[in-house]
């Protein structure tokens, strides 16, 4: 029964492992939501001065948003990793 749960862990431990690659992918992406910026020339000259500053408004929150989110993903898998971790090490 141990190898079994040692193996559960193992395999655990690489899923955590490529979610954290995939994270840090997303991480650096982040920045490129700032090229919403550009649908704000757009936005004014369909729309008008309103829309376009909401749009403005928007974009930075956007940003900031996308960066809370993985941020807190990121964080969540690391303690996750680390839990584990300490699993597999008071298995073994």
């Amino acid at each position: 029964m141990p190898a079994t749960r040692e193996s559960l862990l193992e395999a655990e431990v690489v899923r955590l492992r490529e979610l954290d690659g995939e994270l840090r992918q997303a991480w650096r992406r982040v920045p490129y939501l700032f090229v919403s910026f550009v649908l704000v020339a757009p936005v004014y000259a369909l729309l008008g001065l309103t829309a376009a500053f909401a749009t403005a408004l928007s974009v930075p929150a956007l940003v900031a948003t996308a960066a809370y989110l993985i941020g807190v993903r990121r964080s969540n898998n690391r303690n996750e990793m680390a839990d584990v971790n300490d699993a597999l090490k008071r298995l073994g």
